[in-house]
């Protein structure tokens, strides 16, 4: 049994402060015994149906046995469309050591093996549309976006109100607005870095979930990203492996009209290997730049032109350069 521990827990990027009820510190802590005394002195299950959320967020699989001996409905879904597979499968928060990160993984990827095997919907939408795929390899990335999206939002109106001339200290209030905007995008990308950094066995969780059917189409609300898209934002070749394995499409276009092939832009295993699952590097985003415009190790088909290189422009083309962006090239 894990040794008590203060229940700062973050649900879905929400922060308790505190453990609420003793049947809440027990599913923290996959302490049964506690659970046992918790009911015994009133407490009631069908009032925390949240606990099983937190259960599974902390990996604590005998309580979640226990809930289940108890005939709680694993399929629960909280106000925001939440399930418990969500909770399991999600990117561990950069909260403690790298060996603590680690382990919570482990245990949350046991726990969602344990919720796939008794049957829960590997399918499942919240109310944003994420299914448990979505936010096992990515639910950071779209949790970061959404927040900055919210951000700018305000920004813009503020902007709107300086525009106008509204107050001497909208102007100061409006760069204080953009400078925690900076800050949070900052910190939000460092905190991804670091766990990308970590190697985590995302493969493993994403693995679980398509063995169990996970749909690979499914693409999440804000960005239209799929699986595939978040995956080499992961910068887990071994996610990508996964998923086009299982046949997830490498020509899917998210709002921006990126393929994955354009977001692997400085990843050139990750690239070669998308290349490999037939993906197509002349497909233009909205940009009408095509992924292989944007690779890092492109042809400098600037340096060709000026050179009257026509060899090395035609190769360009052919792997996949456009005649658009060529001409823009040029023409600077």
């Amino acid at each position: 049994m894990r040794k008590i521990i203060v229940c700062t827990l973050l649900v879905f990027v929400s922060l308790f402060a505190s453990c609420s009820t003793m049947l809440e510190k027990a599913a923290v802590n996959n302490d049964v015994e506690m659970a046992k005394q918790a009911l015994a002195k009133g407490e009631k299950i069908e009032d925390q149906k949240f606990v099983g959320l937190t259960a599974a967020r902390w990996g604590s699989i005998a309580f979640l046995e226990f809930l289940l001996q108890q005939k709680y409905d694993l399929k629960y879904k909280d106000e925001k469309g939440r399930t418990l597979l969500h909770a399991a499968v999600s990117p561990p928060e950069m909260v403690g050591s790298d060996d603590k990160i680690r382990k919570l993984y482990e245990d949350r990827l046991n726990a969602a093996l344990f919720l796939i095997k008794n049957g829960v919907d590997v399918n499942a939408v919240d109310n944003d549309g994420i299914t448990p795929l979505l936010q096992a390899v990515g639910g950071d990335f779209i949790e970061l976006d959404r927040k900055l999206k919210k951000q700018s939002e305000k920004i813009a109106e503020k902007r709107k109100e300086v525009e106008f001339g509204r107050s001497a200290g909208d102007a100061a209030e409006l760069a204080k607005m953009v400078q925690e905007y900076e800050k949070e995008s900052d910190k939000g990308m460092e905190n991804i870095r670091k766990l990308n950094a970590l190697q985590l066995p995302f493969d493993r969780m994403a693995t679980a979930l398509l063995n169990a059917g996970a749909n690979t189409k499914a693409v999440e609300s804000l960005n239209q990203n799929t699986a595939l898209h978040l995956a080499v934002l992961r910068q887990s070749e071994a996610t990508v492996k996964a998923l086009t394995g299982k046949g997830a499409s490498t020509n899917a276009q998210n709002s921006f009209g990126n393929t994955p092939l354009h977001l692997a832009r400085s990843q050139r295993p990750v690239y070669d290997l998308l290349i490999q699952a037939k993906a197509d590097p002349r497909i233009l985003n909205k940009d009408m730049l095509t992924a292989y415009d944007m690779a890092d190790w492109r042809i400098d088909v600037w340096a060709a032109a000026g050179k009257g290189d026509t060899a090395a422009i035609e190769e360009y083309i052919k792997l996949g350069g456009s005649v658009d962006a060529y001409g823009r090239y040029i023409n600077i």
